[in-house]
C-alpha cells in the first residue's frame, strides 16, 4: 500500500481540479445570466472542458491504484487522451473572438483550429499508444509520435504565440484605458498563459514527484484565477 500512496495524492488533486473547474463553469454561467458579461463564453467552456479532462486523468489514477491498469489505459484511450486534444477548442473561441470579434475572419480561425484538431485525433485514433511502467506516482502512457507532432505543432504552439501576444496586448490596453473590461480580459489572458506554461512542464515530463503534484495544483489555480477576473469590479 506504502508505495500506492503517490498515486493517491495524484487522485486527489486531480479530482480537486476537476471539481473547482465545474465550478468555476457553473458561477460563471449563473454571472452571465445575472450582469452584462463582456468576454467570450469561451472561457465558461473551457473552464468545462478542463473539468472533463481532469475528471478522467483522476479516474485514470484511480484505476492505477486499484491495480486496474487496463482500464486506466482504455479511460486513456476513448477519454482522457482525446480530451487532451479537444478541451482547448473553447480557447479558440476566446481568442478568435479576442482577435476578430465581429469580422468575417472569425469563423475561418476557429475553423482551422477544428480541422487541425481532427487530425490530430484521427492520427491519435490511427495509431498506437505507448505505455509506461507504473511508478510511484503513477503510469506515463503517450499518444503516437505523428499525433504529438500535430498538437506540438499544429495546436500548441500556435495557440501559445496567440496567448502571449494577447497577453501582451491587453496588459497595454489595460494601462492604456484602465476599463474594467480590459481588466478582466487581461486576468483571463494571464490564467491562460500560466495553463499553458503549468502544462508544458507537466505533459513533458520535466517535473517528476512532489513538483509534478505543485504543478498540479498550479493548474488547479487556473479557472480560480479567471473566476477572480470575472468579479473583479470597477476601483
Amino acid at each position: 500500500m506504502q508505495a500506492k500512496i503517490g498515486v493517491l495524492y495524484n487522485v486527489l488533486v486531480c479530482f480537486i481540479t476537476s471539481i473547482t473547474s465545474f465550478t468555476v463553469f457553473f458561477l460563471l454561467k449563473k454571472r452571465r445570466k445575472e450582469k452584462d458579461v463582456k468576454y467570450s463564453q469561451g472561457i465558461d467552456y473551457f473552464c468545462l472542458s478542463l473539468g472533463l479532462l481532469w475528471l478522467f486523468v483522476s479516474l485514470r489514477a484511480f484505476f492505477i491504484w486499484s491495480g486496474y491498469l487496463n482500464l486506466d489505459s482504455q479511460v486513456f484511450q476513448w477519454l482522457s487522451g482525446p480530451l487532451t486534444y479537444l478541451h482547448l477548442l473553447p480557447v479558440f473561441h476566446y481568442l478568435g473572438w479576442n482577435f476578430f470579434k465581429g469580422k468575417k475572419i472569425y469563423p475561418f480561425f476557429v475553423g482551422v483550429f477544428y480541422l487541425l484538431t481532427a487530425l490530430t485525433l484521427f492520427a491519435f485514433f490511427n495509431g498506437e499508444i505507448i505505455i509506461g511502467e507504473v511508478t510511484y506516482w503513477g503510469r506515463e502512457i503517450e499518444p503516437n509520435a505523428l499525433a504529438n507532432k500535430f498538437f506540438s505543432y499544429g495546436i500548441f504552439v500556435p495557440a501559445f504565440l496567440c496567448i502571449l501576444i494577447d497577453f501582451f496586448r491587453r496588459i497595454t490596453r489595460w494601462k492604456k484605458t484602465n476599463i474594467l473590461t480590459e481588466k478582466q480580459l487581461f486576468g483571463f489572458s494571464f490564467g491562460l498563459l500560466l495553463y499553458c506554461l503549468f502544462g508544458v512542464f507537466d505533459a513533458t515530463g520535466f517535473a517528476q514527484g512532489w513538483v509534478m503534484l505543485l504543478l498540479r495544483i498550479g493548474i488547479m489555480l487556473v479557472p480560480l484565477l479567471f473566476y477572480l477576473s470575472a468579479i473583479w469590479e470597477s476601483d
